[in-house]
């Protein structure tokens, strides 16, 4: 999923939370999103059930807000707080996003 993350920012030239909020939407989200056959074919492969890859992914956005909020955390660094930071990174914005809209990931 990271690979494919990465090629969505890549290929919407995404510098700023919206852009890359816009580019995860595209990638993931709607009717006929570009990483389906991806997805598809990996839980194919990993005998993964479809009916879980919805949970799969929110919980996978969970794990690199978790990540990174760690991270943060023993950096320390600045006047901002840990929360106002970690709100303003895009991690945040596209967790929040797979949360708030799971039920329009095609699979």
């Amino acid at each position: 999923m990271t690979q494919r993350i990465r090629i969505a920012f890549a290929l919407a030239g995404a510098r700023t939370v919206p852009e890359y909020v816009a580019a995860f939407d595209k990638a993931f989200f709607g009717r006929e999103p570009w990483t389906t056959p991806f997805v598809m074919r990996y839980a194919d492969a990993s005998g993964i059930h479809r009916d879980l890859l919805r949970p799969l992914f929110v919980l996978a956005w969970s794990k690199y807000l978790f990540v990174f909020s760690a991270r943060l955390e023993a950096q320390q660094q600045g006047s901002q707080s840990q929360t106002t930071v970690l709100r303003e990174h895009r991690y945040y914005a596209l967790w929040l996003h797979a949360i708030n809209n799971a039920d329009r990931l095609a699979w």
